[in-house]
Formats: structure tokens, sequence, C-alpha cells
């Protein structure tokens, strides 16, 4: 973006604000001033960008200015920092990578398969999930600029659902004769609230409506709350391990229906309580 541009003794005084989204949203600002004589074609740079500005009459001091050469700051495959895919799955980096800025000269980028070999195959873009686990892929711009991001692929199995939801922290209230379980990531776009019937702790089992207290129960989805169907709510699993103290929860869950695609979420929960 051109600031402003002045004349002063046969020279051109202007300056330039440049702003880069780079990787994960850290933010760089770039900010140049330049002074260059009159003639016919001056190439300006800058970190980023550059700047080629053709006078365009002998007679007078009119320019243009185009910017050209413009690198990539930015690659994410559809947004996202880690994936779940189930074995036999297979995801398209290619066809859902967004690589900014959109007038980038050179918007190719290279895939590379860091860790995880034997959990995943990486031919072309193309992810295949083939064993349980977790595998790192790193994606990088060819044009030079040094712009790369890091996808983490883990490898499970997920119960079939309209929506899923891997869930990294739980919250367990008592509120009189009633159990909370709150799952979140540590923001409210997307989160489980289950509330169970007379129950003074989490025991192993499988629950259901029986012990769901539905009127307390529900599910945020990008910041949409949404109540469970009270004829079939549907039902999740506890398990826990004695030899690590860990607890390993998963379940669907069905959602009252408000004339949406999304009727069942999935979710899954590993970790302590």
């Amino acid at each position: 973006q051109i600031i402003s541009i002045t004349y002063f003794q046969n020279h051109f005084f202007f300056s330039i604000s440049h702003f880069n989204f780079l990787n994960l949203c850290n933010i760089y600002y770039f900010y140049s001033t330049f002074c260059f004589q009159l003639s016919n074609i001056c190439i300006i740079y800058n970190r980023n960008s550059q700047f080629s500005l053709t006078r365009r009459n002998t007679n007078d001091c009119s320019f243009s200015i185009h910017r050209k050469n413009l690198r990539i700051t930015c690659t994410k495959p559809d947004g996202k920092e880690k994936m779940i895919l189930k074995i036999g799955d297979t995801y398209d980096l290619g066809a859902n990578l967004t690589v900014l800025p959109d007038d980038a000269v050179d918007k190719s980028v290279s895939y590379v398969l860091k860790e995880g070999h034997g959990i995943i195959s990486l031919e072309d873009g193309v992810i295949t999930a083939l064993d349980y686990g977790k595998a790192v892929v790193e994606i990088t711009a060819n044009d030079g600029s040094g712009v790369s991001t890091v996808l983490t692929v883990t490898v499970k199995d997920i119960p079939d659902s309209d929506v899923y939801l891997e869930f990294g922290a739980i919250e367990v209230l008592p509120m009189g004769k009633y159990l909370i379980l709150n799952f979140s990531n540590g923001d409210s776009n997307n989160k489980v609230t289950i509330a169970l019937n007379q129950m003074a702790e989490l025991l192993p089992g499988e629950y259901s409506k029986t012990q769901m207290y539905l009127i307390l129960s529900s599910v945020t989805l990008d910041g949409s709350k949404r109540n469970l169907d009270t004829n079939d709510p549907g039902s999740f699993t506890v398990k826990y391990n004695e030899e690590t103290n860990m607890y390993s929860i998963t379940g669907v869950l069905k959602l009252k229906s408000n004339g949406t695609s999304v009727n069942t979420v999935g979710f899954d929960y590993s970790g302590s309580i």
C-alpha cells in the first residue's frame, strides 16, 4: 500500500506499508521509505515484494507502479494444524490447501513426511491412512520465501457421525444430585456438556438415556448450542486404565433436529480427570 508520494529537487520520495500474515497467525509489519531519481524505470525491493515504477512521459512526472514477484506468506491445509483419519481414509492436501497471497507468482509447494512412516503414505500431496498412530507432514513453499506449515495426522478409530470432535480437556462438576461433564478445548466454539443422574463420581461403563439428565445436556458447534434428542440422545463409554490412571471417553450423541445436516456428533477424550 502506497502511503504517500512527494516530489522534491528531481527526486520522488514515497512510503510503502506492507503487512505480511505469516504462518499460523504470526504477524510481521514492514515499513520502508524509498527515494529515487527521475528516470524511465526504477525497481524497488522490500522483503517479500518487488515494485516496478515506470515513467509514463518524459515531459512530466507521471509514472506507473506495479507490484510483482510477490512471494507466499501462508500455506494451510484447509485451515487445519491437525486432523484425524481412519485406516483406509485418504486426504488430498493439494485440493484443500490455502496459499496466500492469492497473487503470489509461484504458488507451488512441496510435501515431506517428517514422522510416521508406516502410519500414513504421502504421494503427490495425497495422504493415505495405513495404521494407527501419529504422523507429521511438512508443507513448504517452493518460491524461496521459507514459508512452511506442519500438519499432524492422527490415525485412529472414530465413530460414524456427521461431526467428530476430539477434546483435550474435561471438567467434572458435582451439582446436587447431578454430575456435570464439560468437554472442551479451551474455547466455547465447540463443546459437549452431559449431566448424569444420581452420580457422585464418574465410573467406567456405558451411559445412555437412562443415566442422562437431558435438560442440562447439550452440544455447542461453532458457537451454536444444540439440545440432545429427548427420545434417543445417543450414548458414550467410559474406560479407565488403572496402570496409567488415564480415562478414555468416546461416544456419539444425537441432536434435536433443527433442519440442518448435522444430527449426530461423535466425540473423544483421553486423559486424566
